[in-house]
């Protein structure tokens, strides 16, 4: 049903705006995430308020990524319980 109500919209000239469904999409794959990760429940709000940064501000070829691997190659892995998602 997608595709045909997106394809009636441009052969017809309609607007068509489904960015609340993506951004509520999005959302929840990022709750799924921080769930897994810290192994506890987390309310929509409190994602939202959240202040974990998990990119730096301002990303540039010189800016040093948050992870890095140990000296074996492998990176830190999120433990569940343990790992601060909110």
């Amino acid at each position: 049903m997608e595709h045909n109500e997106l394809q009636d919209a441009i052969l017809n000239n309609k607007p068509k705006n489904d960015a609340y469904y993506t951004a509520e999409s999005t959302m929840t794959s990022i709750l799924g995430r921080m769930a897994t990760y810290g192994g506890k429940e987390v309310k929509w709000d409190d994602a939202i308020k959240s202040e974990i940064q998990l990119m730096p501000a301002k990303v540039t070829w010189e800016t040093v990524p948050p992870s890095k691997p140990d000296e074996s190659g492998n990176y830190p892995i999120a433990i569940p319980g343990v790992t601060k998602v909110v």
